[in-house]
């Protein structure tokens, strides 16, 4: 029965190996406006210049004031675009990537 258990063990931890967020290009995003983000976009740019060339995007639906998205991204800087409850849409400034994790706050955006 241990051998048994042992090989079970093994499997899943082999299966399971892939699911890490430690992929360099994975990073989390988390809310922290104090308003829930309807129909969102996260922008991706190389750099902070205003006006300088954005690399690409990912849409992640809704996300409340508190959870977290995770995008995939080389790039440094990103922007949200998003939809408030009004179905007004707001934006975030430029913000900087800080390692695997951000938050995007109230002061943030425009």
């Amino acid at each position: 029965m241990k051998k048994v258990l042992f090989v079970v063990m093994a499997i899943a931890t082999i299966a399971f190996a892939g699911c890490d967020m430690d992929d360099e290009n994975q990073r989390k995003i988390t809310n922290l406006t104090g308003q829930t983000w309807y129909d969102t976009y996260i922008w991706f740019q190389a750099d902070a210049e205003p006006g300088s060339t954005i690399s690409g995007f990912e849409q992640k639906g809704t996300i409340g004031v508190g959870e977290s998205c995770i995008v995939s991204t080389s790039d440094n800087y990103f922007h949200v675009s998003f939809d408030n409850a009004f179905g007004d849409m707001e934006m975030s400034k430029i913000l900087p990537f800080s390692g695997s994790s951000t938050t995007v706050k109230a002061d943030n955006l425009y």
